[in-house]
């Protein structure tokens, strides 16, 4: 059994409800909640479509809520606008509530991406990976994932793995995102209920 399951958005649909591919994934970690498999949901996505006027994390949570998911078996974050953020962010989640281990969950595709950066930001986790299948992956779509993680690679190859406070600056000095954010700010979560 895992701590909890994160699940990772995609793009909302135009009237800020999920797609289907975040309701597939989000059906994949109520599954996984219901069965015992994780005693927790983390939804980790900020404002990445501001048009919309809501978070992913708050359009993930509605659905959970949907399904008969309890709310205070729900933590979310709202602060990451990219995948890079919500690993790191889900970490410091689990420092906060002294969890151990987390199942990741998003499309197959993009495991590979969200296990590289989970095993650099939480070396001494116990993760778990599952992921929905998507019938086809253009071609652009795989480029974009590789250029996606050879860009991470490239950014924190120098810092050290789990070395959270130089994972965070190198974000404020070299992701576009999170420039104008402060180190406490990505470094703290105590916004969330310290005891559950």
């Amino acid at each position: 059994m895992f701590d909890a399951a994160v699940v990772y958005s995609y793009f909302m649909d135009s009237d800020g409800s999920l797609g289907l591919v975040s309701k597939t994934r989000m059906d994949l970690g109520i599954s996984a909640y219901f069965s015992g498999k994780v005693g927790y949901l983390i939804l980790p996505g900020g404002l990445a479509q501001p048009e919309l006027g809501r978070t992913h994390a708050e359009a993930l949570e509605e659905y959970a809520i949907s399904e008969g998911v309890n709310p205070d078996r729900i933590i979310t974050e709202d602060l990451s606008l990219d995948t890079t953020m919500q690993v790191f962010r889900v970490k410091r989640i689990m420092l906060e509530r002294e969890m151990n281990g987390v199942l990741m969950v998003s499309s197959k595709r993009h495991l590979p991406r969200i296990r590289y950066m989970s095993e650099f930001m939480m070396p001494n986790a116990t993760l778990g990976y599952v992921g929905i299948n998507i019938p086809q992956m253009d071609e652009s779509k795989r480029k974009s994932e590789l250029n996606s993680l050879r860009m991470f690679y490239d950014t924190f190859a120098s810092i050290t793995p789990g070395d959270d406070e130089a994972i965070a600056q190198r974000m404020i000095d070299q992701h576009a995102l999170y420039h104008n954010l402060t180190l406490d700010e990505i470094l703290r979560v105590s916004t969330l209920p310290l005891h559950i």
